[in-house]
């Protein structure tokens, strides 16, 4: 008797993925770039990439696949608190299939900050070092002024957010033997659900297209 093979589920459409590492990749490089060698160009070149990357995942939370909407996995304070309660069972917990309502918080947090991060940066003027961002010509005073502060400020909450991330998972690996970075690679996890992402690769190149026009708008218009 053959052993019957377990069905996979589709948890991560290629897109999300791709963004996933992409904006790791840049935003270590951005932060890297400035802080131990001291490369404005880098840093510059990674933020654009940054600015691009949260665009199109901005618009693609909105049209993405089911498990890309921000309305399909940002949840109210009852849903926390029942996936908290949830957790103190390991062999009754189940994974969520896409975000869980904890991993959602910290979804929402990293582009909150980095949306913050992105815009202290274009905003950013120092006359004692003799910076300045892309866009600080066209900014208030107190803009510009709030921008040098936060700008430093945002790099070090956004190195937190990002330690805690990967502290999460490996807590949720050690109680719950549940590996939550190989679907971020491959897309799919073992599961009895066999779901299938229906992926709208037209609305993806629009997204794409967004992200490209913003960044192409703040060159221009930085130069």
């Amino acid at each position: 008797m053959l052993k019957k093979q377990p069905q996979k589920t589709q948890v991560w459409d290629i897109y999300i993925r791709v963004f996933h590492w992409l904006l790791t990749f840049f935003v270590l490089t951005s932060f890297i770039s400035i802080k131990y060698f001291d490369s404005l160009t880098v840093h510059f070149i990674s933020g654009y990439c940054i600015i691009g990357l949260l665009v199109f995942r901005l618009v693609w939370g909105l049209v993405g696949s089911e498990t890309a909407r921000f309305v399909n996995f940002v949840r109210g304070p009852s849903a926390i608190i029942d996936y908290i309660k949830s957790l103190s069972d390991a062999q009754a917990h189940k994974a969520s299939y896409g975000h869980s309502p904890i991993a959602a918080l910290s979804v929402v947090a990293m582009l909150v900050i980095l949306v913050a991060q992105v815009l202290s940066g274009l905003f950013f003027y120092d006359e004692e070092i003799f910076l300045e961002g892309p866009l600080a010509q066209y900014g208030s005073a107190d803009l510009v002024g709030n921008a040098r502060i936060y700008h430093p400020i945002g790099s070090n909450l956004v190195m937190f957010i990002i330690g805690a991330h990967l502290v999460a998972i490996a807590v949720y690996y050690i109680l719950f033997k549940q590996n939550l970075v190989r679907p971020m690679i491959v897309g799919w996890r073992k599961s009895a659900e066999g779901k299938l992402l229906r992926v709208r690769h037209i609305a993806a190149f629009l997204s794409i297209l967004c992200a490209l026009i913003v960044v192409v708008f703040v060159v221009f218009f930085g130069n």
